[in-house]
């Protein structure tokens, strides 16, 4: 994770984002390593959790601010 982490904020990126079905195990791994869940997204099958790590405070504190807004495009999943 350190390596992820290290090559993104060395390109300039501010999070670390990713998506995993709702009802998969790693999502607990997820939790553990310090990634945010976000939202929940309609996937294309099932349930997809957004999880997001913030790669400063200052975007923790953005991260915050803009809630799940920036993920629009998808509709929450508990809007059927």
């Amino acid at each position: 994770m350190a390596a992820l982490q290290a090559e993104a904020s060395q390109k300039g990126k501010h999070h670390i984002v990713l998506k995993c079905p709702a009802d998969l195990p790693a999502n607990t791994f997820y939790q553990h390593i310090g990634l945010s869940l976000i939202t929940v997204v309609n996937g294309s099958r099932r349930k997809l959790n957004v999880w997001s790590l913030a790669l400063t405070t200052k975007d923790r504190v953005e991260l915050l601010a803009i809630g799940s807004s920036q993920f629009g495009h998808n509709r929450p999943a508990d809007e059927s």
